[in-house]
């Protein structure tokens, strides 16, 4: 398993939307809100950087498709991977098994979500922390990108806790989760399945 980082800040986007496919550039010139635009644009090019260097394709050769459920893949190369945007950063989780990653920039949040999303234990876990909150909300969010579903009101079907060294136990024993080391202001949680 690779991660991969961009700042969006440094990703020039009219330059990067230039080296993208038509059809892609004309989805993300629709995108109303500028810095949302921009956050696709820094991962599409991220995606096809990071694509053509791991399976030694060229860029433009890549086809990027979706499941019916959103999921990204590349029927070009058996490489899975998984992409997330927060704030001014991007991250990329590339393996060769099913992955999802969730990156949420660190900030204050609604207590009151965690009701919505979290099992007793993890609510107790959480507290009023709301770090804590964004800890299990991206393994969440990394979790069911992994299985390629998407949240879809599901988040209370799998659980997680979080030990006191960082350690992460899911309670789907297909999968491994665990948080990664990003930028210090972010929280990157990345599943796999075993």
């Amino acid at each position: 398993m690779l991660i991969f980082f961009r700042r969006v800040s440094v990703c020039a986007p009219e330059p990067a939307l230039r080296t993208l496919p038509p059809a892609l550039q004309e989805e993300l010139l629709a995108c109303g809100h500028t810095g949302h635009r921009n956050q696709r644009i820094a991962a599409a090019a991220l995606c096809r950087d990071v694509l053509a260097a791991e399976s030694g394709m060229a860029r433009s050769a890549l086809s990027i498709l979706r499941t019916p459920a959103g999921k990204p893949f590349c029927p070009d190369t058996p490489l899975r991977f998984s992409l997330s945007h927060s704030g001014d950063l991007v991250a990329m989780a590339v393996s060769d098994r099913e992955i999802g990653v969730d990156l949420e920039r660190l900030r204050p949040v609604r207590l009151d979500a965690a009701r919505r999303i979290a099992v007793p234990a993890e609510l107790d876990y959480i507290g009023d922390d709301p770090r804590r909150f964004l800890q299990i909300w991206t393994l969440k969010e990394a979790y069911f990108k992994c299985i390629g579903t998407g949240l879809m009101g599901r988040e209370q079907e799998i659980s997680f806790s979080v030990g006191a060294d960082g350690t992460v136990a899911c309670s789907d024993p297909a999968a491994v989760c665990r948080f990664h080391p990003s930028y210090p202001d972010y929280l990157c949680a990345v599943c796999e399945l075993k």
